[in-house]
């Protein structure tokens, strides 16, 4: 029970991260639009976008994702004088280039997790494999050729 009310605790905390991210991308433009006025609309919300990819996980990050697309269509032409086809591609081209970034982040991620759970397993089978230390001189008898550790098979010293 605990697991899982840890679970939705994180998931609403991406997900508010996530709106964080993009409200800041939003404010940024917002200056940015008085500076450069109806120019580059997306421009904030991509790097908003691969942010909450990495921080926040794939759902939150494909929800900003599409308020973004939705933002940016709107503030491309906020007049609403151009064709309904040039919201529908701006919307698109949008959403086909962040999501390929999303996609990429989130494959990078679960690669690099999946790499590090293997990491941790071969060092667990290296600390049970590592061989004891079992040395020998001309000068000890056999019964100073003993092996160590629990697993360890009996060995030859030399001159036997």
């Amino acid at each position: 029970m605990e697991k899982m009310q840890f679970q939705a605790n994180t998931a609403l905390r991406s997900y508010a991260l996530a709106l964080l991210f993009f409200a800041a991308a939003f404010a940024l433009r917002l200056l940015i639009d008085h500076v450069v006025p109806d120019r580059l609309p997306f421009i904030t919300f991509f790097p908003a976008v691969l942010a909450a990819a990495y921080y926040c996980g794939l759902r939150p990050s494909i929800l900003l994702l599409l308020l973004s697309a939705v933002t940016g269509t709107i503030w491309s032409d906020p007049t609403g004088a151009s064709p309904i086809g040039f919201y529908i591609a701006s919307f698109l081209l949008f959403v086909a280039l962040a999501g390929v970034n999303v996609a990429l982040v989130h494959y990078l991620i679960t690669t690099l997790t999946e790499l590090r759970a293997r990491d941790q397993q071969l060092a667990m089978i290296n600390r049970e494999l590592k061989p004891a230390s079992r040395t020998c001189s001309r000068s000890q008898t056999r019964s100073a050729c003993k092996p160590s550790g629990p697993t360890a098979r009996p060995m030859r010293c030399p001159g036997q």
